[in-house]
């Protein structure tokens, strides 16, 4: 059974930029094959304070007057633009006994309780449409809580999204708002393309404030995902973390630079992700690299990516992804920066360090807060835990027993996940007797293929694991 309230939140003082009443829009923001609702998440452990959320909420949208516009035909010409109407912004805030993305099962499949789409033909169509709109879900067993926030693309994309959430989260805590997002500190891709043959089609229409999402392409994704996937539960020690990264730092990060994955650096003690990165999470393209490492890049790894993941039939999405990768690479290099691989074939997301806070829109709830990724259907994952344990002076410690890692994987995938993970830690003289370690699962994964399981057995299989 669900509860909502429906809440119309104003900024605090009626907003004008130096006495404009409209911003004008670019002509392919208007693109009518483009349908985007740029939608970004975040979850807390417990329920939010109501008044404060909307009172920083209001102080927020002071920041960001286009938020509370509409989008508006000029009176002359056949331009558009948003129009600066100071207009109240829908805010819903309730109870759901829907747990939704706080269930284990959570594929990345919407649940109308926690996800809410602008309608983009009524912006056009319809005088006033908004053009963002909040959502505050609890979970009533736990009381667990996702805020989702989402905006037309015409305001920006989904770093855009992100800084509207950390200025709002700054705010809710009483603490000055974040900065202004560069391309430097949020890891974006320049807004350039290079004019490379085999995908300069793919990324010729593509804007670099752009990501498709279609809702057809996941549902297939979604249910190839539970037809051929496995779901494997891996535990691993906490010394597994400290163990990679005193390697990692005994290296040369330069000789390494043939791997791929999405970087991370290092200062002494201090780490450092890209504020790109979601939560604690690495995010890896692994499609196998035949190049040469003295012979790789920009261009070689982008048209080896193109190869791997042409199969997403996305061309705005493997385009997004094709000059990120290009821009992170070159950075890379740049900046001596350590790429990290996992060794499968499959893009994932592994959280392999816990306690290193990169969600900086907590609402106060650092190391407890997560971002919720509704796309995780292509990437074949279902879910990450590390559980950071708060301690008795109130530091956060990642918790003793190490991390748990529960995600789904094709059984030809997985086997080759874990025994990667297998040799990581037997090469890093971690113990693996226990039940719920790689090289136990690896075995009983052995067992199930040897007794030649058929398509009815395989969810015998998935329980197993």
């Amino acid at each position: 059974m669900s509860c909502f309230q429906v809440f119309h939140v104003a900024a605090e003082q009626p907003t004008n930029l130096a006495d404009r009443t409209s911003v004008p829009l670019p002509g392919s923001d208007l693109d009518s094959e483009l349908d985007l609702k740029i939608a970004n998440s975040i979850t807390i452990p417990r329920p939010f304070d109501t008044d404060r959320l909307r009172a920083s909420l209001a102080k927020t949208l002071q920041l960001f007057p286009l938020h509370c516009g509409t989008l508006a035909r000029e009176v002359t010409g056949n331009a558009w633009s948003i129009k600066l109407t100071n207009r109240p912004v829908r805010l819903v805030v309730g109870v759901t006994d829907n747990p939704g993305p706080f269930s284990d099962q959570w594929m990345g499949e919407t649940h109308s309780d926690y996800y809410e789409e602008i309608d983009r033909q009524s912006i056009f169509s319809e005088r006033d449409a908004p053009l963002f709109l909040a959502r505050v879900t609890t979970w009533r067993e736990t009381g667990q809580t996702a805020l989702f926030v989402c905006i037309w693309h015409g305001l920006g994309d989904g770093f855009a999204v992100l800084h509207f959430l950390k200025t709002w989260s700054a705010l809710y805590q009483s603490k000055p708002p974040p900065g202004n997002p560069t391309f430097c500190n949020f890891f974006l891709p320049a807004p350039e393309i290079l004019s490379i043959s085999s995908y300069t089609s793919e990324l010729s229409r593509l804007s670099y404030l752009s990501l498709a999402f279609e809702p057809e392409f996941c549902d297939r994704r979604n249910k190839l995902i539970k037809e051929q996937t496995v779901r494997l539960d891996i535990d691993v020690p906490g010394s597994l973390v400290d163990k990679i990264w005193a390697s990692v730092k005994r290296e040369n990060p330069v000789n390494n630079a043939h791997l791929r994955g999405r970087s991370a650096t290092y200062s002494g003690q201090n780490l450092y992700f890209p504020r790109a990165t979601q939560g604690n999470a690495f995010v890896l393209w692994s499609t196998p690299i035949t190049t040469a490492p003295d012979e790789q890049t920009p261009g070689t790894l982008a048209q080896t990516l193109f190869r791997g993941r042409n199969s997403l039939a996305d061309r705005d999405r493997l385009g997004r992804a094709l000059m990120l990768t290009n821009y992170l690479w070159s950075r890379a290099f740049a900046e001596n920066k350590r790429i990290i691989d996992c060794g499968f074939q499959d893009a994932i997301i592994i959280n392999w360090l816990v306690g290193v806070e990169t969600n900086e829109a907590n609402f106060g709830f650092p190391l407890q807060s997560s971002y919720l990724d509704w796309a995780s259907t292509e990437k074949f994952v279902q879910v990450w835990n590390a559980n950071p344990m708060k301690q008795t002076d109130g530091t956060w410690r990642r918790d003793p027993g190490g991390l748990h890692i529960l995600l789904r994987l094709q059984p030809r995938h997985a086997t080759k996940f874990l025994e990667k993970l297998r040799q990581d830690m037997d090469r890093l003289s971690i113990e693996q007797s226990y039940q719920s370690s790689p090289a136990s699962l690896i075995r009983r994964l052995q067992d199930v293929e040897s007794h030649s399981l058929g398509v009815e057995s395989r969810s015998t299989e998935k329980a197993m694991l």
